[in-house]
């Protein structure tokens, strides 16, 4: 497919890099612990004035505990909790 390896993959399709320009409010909810995706590709491409970030720490890749609160004003949980901030005015 073109790819010099792994980490050449990684880099070349990772939305890391385009966050910045985000002209859109958005969310990310991480764990630093999550397997999948490495706090660390996270943490450098989070600059934007746009991106709202949010660690749970007792959390790992789509594993997030039924009492998550990101503070809204909304049942916990994940799913619950990312509809109040789209509600949000």
């Amino acid at each position: 497919f073109g790819f010099s390896g792994a980490d050449d993959y990684y880099r070349s399709v990772s939305v890391a890099s385009k966050l910045t320009s985000l002209s859109v409010p958005a969310l990310y909810v991480g764990a630093p612990a999550d397997p999948m995706i490495p706090i660390e590709s996270v943490i450098g491409a989070a600059d934007s004035p746009h991106l709202e970030v949010h660690w749970a720490r007792d959390a790992g890749h789509l594993g997030f505990r039924s009492d998550f609160d990101l503070g809204m004003d909304a049942p916990r949980g994940l799913e619950e909790q990312v509809l109040g901030w789209l509600g949000r005015p």
